[in-house]
């Protein structure tokens, strides 16, 4: 269901008030013809174990968008910035996933890392987080 039929709690992402819910703008990300992502085994790793990151995009238009802008950022459990990369690029009509860049992680401490990826230049941006726990 897309639309609550009348005023309560159902499963539809807009309100009988036609009002988009929170789970209308997960929806509206994951099904953005212009995506990125990385590919990671999402398991806890070891302090000091290497964590491949690959960052990729995709474009399921029929058309090219062109001047796209990934931004991946790689921040310790603090918080505190310890890797960060832009890339932009043209991507053509209806392209498989391209691996734009590689970040790898080595954990120097224990506890929650956060990978924040971000789309810019196209018509729905999207900003995904990824957290990687090591232990």
């Amino acid at each position: 269901i897309f639309l609550d039929p009348y005023p309560a709690i159902l499963w539809s992402v807009v309100d009988y008030w036609r009002v988009p819910k929170r789970s209308y703008y997960a929806m509206r990300m994951a099904f953005s013809p212009q995506y990125a992502f990385c590919l990671f085994p999402p398991r806890a790793y070891a302090l000091g174990e290497a964590v491949e990151l690959p960052l990729y995009v995709v474009n399921d238009a029929q058309h090219t968008v062109g001047g796209v802008r990934l931004t991946a950022r790689l921040r310790d459990p603090s918080g505190a910035l310890i890797a960060e990369t832009t890339r932009t690029l043209d991507l053509p009509p209806d392209c498989p996933p391209v691996e734009v860049d590689r970040l790898r992680l080595t954990s120097t401490m224990p506890g929650r890392y956060a990978l924040d990826l971000e789309l810019t230049g196209v018509a729905h941006e999207v900003r995904q987080v990824y957290e990687i726990e090591v232990g």
